[in-house]
């Protein structure tokens, strides 16, 4: 549906432009892009448990945070619902075997 749409435009849109912030203001414009971005994720989670993508951006938002336990369990979650998301499967790689 479109919010649902809309919701993980936003998410992805702001975990971009975490990365690409430079100059003086990067740290705090950085953790409000942030904080957006996480909370447009959970809202996905909320209303959209049952999708894949929800819990696809969740993890590439925990990722991105540092949260990296959470954001493997759920990256794990994204493959249980949806075994060839390359998304997922390449952000558990880049996280390495689980401690």
């Amino acid at each position: 549906d479109k919010r649902f749409f809309i919701t993980l435009c936003s998410a992805s849109f702001l975990l971009i432009a975490c990365g690409e912030s430079d100059g003086a203001h990067v740290h705090d414009r950085k953790r409000r892009d942030l904080d957006r971005a996480e909370r447009h994720a959970e809202r996905a989670l909320r209303r959209w448990p049952n999708k894949a993508a929800s819990w696809n951006i969740a993890g590439q938002v925990d990722l991105k945070a540092g949260r990296t336990e959470r954001a493997r369990q759920r990256l794990e979650k994204v493959l249980q619902m949806a075994p060839r998301h390359r998304e997922a499967r390449a952000a558990l790689m880049s996280l390495g075997p689980s401690e």
